[in-house]
């Protein structure tokens, strides 16, 4: 096993897919993000969000338009914080940006694992799938729609 080279390769993918979400950053809110996030009075609830983690029934304040009636009390928290940070639009995307990432690079050690029977040809075969995952045009809902954090959680 290099380790170098394998260090170069995930670094030279981190900047690909870097580049490649870069353009939607700071784009407008779509789909839920202003409903299920930004315009969200939930996130400023800490008990309801605490609450979230021990049950698993939606706490959603009465008189809000939420998006979602499934429990995610991970992505609802990771909201929550970033807005207390006084966070933006890209600061959320960016987020998903680094969890998509995060995921190309287990995706990599995954598929490096799975071909070690192949041998040599192990490495380039990990090497395509992660580059393969995180470049492809669907990880894009992933990354550009801040409300899908929860799918980059998953990965």
């Amino acid at each position: 096993m290099n380790l170098r080279r394998d260090r170069l390769f995930l670094l030279a993918l981190a900047a690909a897919a870097a580049l490649c979400y870069a353009p939607g950053l700071d784009g407008p809110p779509v789909y839920d993000d202003l409903v299920g996030i930004l315009h969200n009075p939930k996130m400023a609830r800490p008990d309801l969000l605490a609450r979230g983690f021990l049950d698993p029934t939606p706490q959603v304040p009465l008189g809000v338009p939420f998006p979602s009636l499934i429990n995610r009390p991970l992505t609802e928290a990771s909201f929550a914080l970033h807005q207390a940070r006084g966070g933006g639009r890209a600061g959320l995307r960016l987020g998903n940006v680094l969890l998509h990432i995060g995921a190309s690079w287990l995706v990599f050690l995954i598929a490096l694992r799975l071909g070690d029977g192949l041998g040599t040809a192990a490495r380039p075969f990990a090497q395509w799938a992660s580059l393969f995952f995180a470049l492809h045009p669907l990880g894009t809902q992933a990354v550009a729609y801040a409300y899908q954090r929860f799918t980059g959680l998953e990965a």
